[in-house]
């Protein structure tokens, strides 16, 4: 395959995983990012604190999308009652009265008792279907059409708080399980003065008012919204005694005030990394254009000689599929030229037991060389080390030797001073680099998820998506790639590159070949061992076979290339030996 059809292959996976990534963060942000959200959540909430703790929510749900969604809700973790309450002595959430806004409304309660505006047989079928506990929303069992519908509601809260001699603590959990919101804001009234701290575990601006307080922000998918007041009395509310409130509040509190610092930096990653991913498919064009690219030659389509006198194993490894390693392909070459040169004599047998026929070769190292290269003496190395009584049999070896393993080595051989010859490859750096550092990024997010407060772990789980996008990109790019593709051959290799292709094609042509009429040995025994170097051996044995070339390697190649094929994929499967988030409410807004 050309190089220019691996970039094509690599810019299609890039589109690919950059629309996948939109498809993710649009529905986790809380702000469009390019494509628009079928359902936008704004939400206000204004809370009371006097003697009871009251609270009015109002969902503005923006639905922008056709035939989509027939319930727009919200929930609570927390038991829900409409109107009256059959046991007060339990934390609960009493909705005292929903504003009709034009849409039939529903309540299920913590029982799963269904009230409505309208009962309606179609909306009273859907939410008992559909709606979980503990729910209110608006239903139309028609769906919604686009527009903008509001769920407003007054409810009476009697949450559990922690009451020492002097002060009480009450966490507010808001939402914790929601779909994004694009704009909070949050109005506490204290008439009374009853707040004598308060924290937000979330990131978010805090004014202080006449009235009390004003928060606003934004909320990304399941981000918690939770508020922790330090209060000189409590409402109506189940207490449970607890010891010295003040210090635990200023503690949680000072983990919070890293929030802001920390949102911003998370939220300037998450636009950073999505644009890398967003552009990367404009980048492997870039970057092939500019360092991948190489000088145009004109090579006939089909050569029938030996490009240059080299090793089969660097033929392998420099010129067929990935110039950085080699594969299967080389040790059966080396094998071949090996046998050529008197080095080693293969031959092939057959065992018969009962019903089964088991076809092998028997390999037998005939002399030393001292003039062998690395990767020879390996190869070398590897058949006397399995052999038994100076025989290497390949069954016998799949079945019993403790060293298959090695065969992995020289199956993916790699030799860095060669391949320095030939190839530029310091461009690559870069994908590395890439690749490495959204690798320890994950990891630290990994570090952090696990052992830092669940508000911290939230914020940097945030960009995740587009930072996993990069990590898998640069991976595809960097490893799985050729690495010539994104590199460039030094002097004139790109040319011999292309006369090697030329020479695989006419060994791969069976009637080209036929035309040739070559009838010398030799000729056809550098054809082998260069064509299993390059992929098409089988095919040269085919014309062998054809032309009648009388030659041992013609009865035993299919042999010897079988066995090596079930050696290696044997040897491939053998193996080596109180805090956030705890307080009462949570749940939140969502459509279905």
């Amino acid at each position: 395959m050309s190089e220019s059809k691996y970039v094509a292959i690599n810019v299609v996976i890039s589109l690919i995983i950059a629309f996948i990534v939109l498809i993710i963060v649009k529905n986790s942000a809380p702000y469009n990012v390019i494509l628009q959200k079928p359902l936008e959540i704004s939400y206000e909430a204004n809370i009371k604190i006097l003697d009871n703790l009251t609270l009015t929510e109002t969902y503005t749900f923006q639905c922008n999308k056709h035939n989509k969604y027939r319930m727009l809700y919200r929930y609570w973790q927390e038991p829900v009652f409409f109107k009256t309450s059959i046991d007060k002595s339990k934390p609960q959430i009493i909705v005292q009265g929903i504003t009709y806004t034009g849409q039939n409304y529903y309540v299920k309660d913590h029982y799963g008792h269904i009230f409505f505006y309208k009962r309606e047989p179609e909306s009273e079928r859907l939410v008992k279907r559909k709606a979980i506990h503990n729910e209110i929303g608006l239903v139309n069992p028609n769906y919604f059409k686009p527009g903008t519908y509001v769920l407003n509601y007054t409810a009476l809260l009697i949450p559990t708080v922690q009451v020492d001699s002097q002060y009480a603590r009450l966490m507010l959990k808001l939402a914790d399980k929601h779909m994004p919101y694009k704009h909070v804001r949050i109005n506490i009234e204290d008439p009374e003065k009853r707040i004598s701290r308060l924290s937000t575990h979330f990131n978010a601006k805090l004014e202080k008012t006449s009235q009390g307080y004003v928060i606003t922000t934004s909320s990304w998918k399941n981000e918690l919204l939770e508020l922790d007041f330090l209060l000189t009395k409590p409402p109506l509310s189940i207490p449970r005694q607890s010891t010295d409130l003040y210090k635990h509040f200023k503690s949680l509190s000072k983990k919070s005030s890293i929030l802001p610092i920390a949102t911003k930096v998370s939220n300037a990653l998450f636009f950073i990394f999505l644009a890398i991913v967003l552009l990367y498919p404009l980048l492997l064009i870039w970057f092939y254009q500019k360092y991948g690219s190489e000088k145009q030659y004109t090579v006939p389509e089909y050569i029938n000689f030996v490009v240059q006198k080299r090793k089969p194993w660097i033929v392998n490894m420099l010129f067929h599929k990935n110039a950085d390693r080699t594969d299967l392909n080389a040790f059966i070459a080396t094998l071949l030229d090996l046998y050529n040169r008197k080095i080693i004599d293969i031959q092939p047998y057959t065992v018969k037991k009962f019903l089964t026929t088991t076809e092998g070769v028997r390999i037998t190292v005939l002399r030393e060389d001292p003039n062998l290269d690395d990767y020879e003496s390996m190869v070398l190395s590897f058949i006397k080390a399995n052999s038994i009584n100076g025989v290497f049999e390949t069954e016998k070896v799949r079945k019993h030797a403790n060293n298959r393993y090695k065969l992995r080595t020289l199956t993916n051989y790699h030799d860095s001073s060669i391949l320095n010859q030939f190839i530029d490859s310091k461009p690559l750096k870069f994908f590395s680099k890439l690749l490495l550092s959204s690798l320890a990024l994950l990891i630290l997010i990994f570090i952090v998820s696990k052992f830092s407060f669940k508000p911290m772990s939230e914020v940097f789980k945030r960009f995740t998506t587009p930072l996993i996008a990069i990590f898998v990109n640069s991976l595809i790019t960097r490893v799985f790639m050729p690495i010539q593709v994104f590199s460039r051959w030094k002097n004139d290799h790109y040319k011999e590159k292309l006369m090697w292709d030329s020479f695989a094609r006419f060994l791969k042509s069976l009637a080209k070949i036929n035309k040739q009429q070559v009838q010398d040995i030799a000729i056809w025994k550098e054809w082998l061992i260069y064509g299993t170097a390059l992929g098409v051996g089988e095919q040269v044995v085919k014309a062998m076979k054809n032309l009648n070339i009388a030659m041992n390697e013609v009865w035993f190649y299919p042999v010897l290339h079988n066995s090596m094929r079930g050696l290696y994929m044997s040897s491939s499967s053998s193996g080596h030996g109180s805090g956030f988030g705890s307080g009462f409410g949570g749940g939140g807004a969502g459509g279905r």
